[in-house]
């Protein structure tokens, strides 16, 4: 073309192809060169775990869980050629967040009477998870090298969402 990429066949008029009735405006080459897809995450999950036995009888443990999980996506497809030609190109990013914590304690006794054995458990669990998720897409793309929102102009979709999910139990 003008800007010296190649032209691949679209199965579309303007790119000199033949109309195609299956997966028109599409080729697989062309879109692996010129349309981008990034996937960029952040996951820790950690776990821990102490065990303490104390007066000969009682035994306590505790355990904790951290979770965390930080992801964002880019889509971009470009202004030149295929289905988003005709509006500029087309951007999406998305960000979501997930923190969770799970907490359990247990207190343990054991006792043995002769041929008899007695057991007994109190314990507390805490589980709390949050999440946050934001996403965002654009067209008309201003500058191609550049796939963020802000360089794009036209039809701005934005949404997001926040939860929150909270248990915390007592045992015996």
């Amino acid at each position: 073309d003008q800007q010296g990429r190649q032209i691949y066949d679209y199965g579309d008029k303007p790119t000199g192809g033949i109309v195609r009735s299956f997966l028109g405006q599409s080729n697989p080459v062309s879109s692996q060169e010129l349309n981008m897809m990034r996937y960029f995450a952040d996951v820790l999950s950690a776990k821990a775990s102490a065990e303490v036995s104390f007066l000969k009888d009682f035994k306590f443990t505790t355990n904790i869980g951290i979770d965390i999980d930080n992801t964002r996506i880019q889509d971009y497809r470009n202004p030149f050629y295929g289905q988003y030609a005709e509006n500029g190109g087309y951007l999406y990013i998305e960000s979501s967040r997930s923190r969770a914590l799970n907490h359990t304690e247990l207190l343990t006794w054991r006792k043995s009477f002769g041929l008899h054995n007695v057991d007994a458990l109190i314990g507390h669990d805490y589980y709390q998870r949050k999440w946050d998720y934001l996403n965002g897409s654009r067209e008309m793309v201003y500058n191609p090298g550049i796939p963020e929102l802000g360089n794009a102009i036209k039809n701005q979709r934005a949404t997001s969402n926040a939860n929150e999910y909270f248990t915390e139990g007592f045992l015996s």
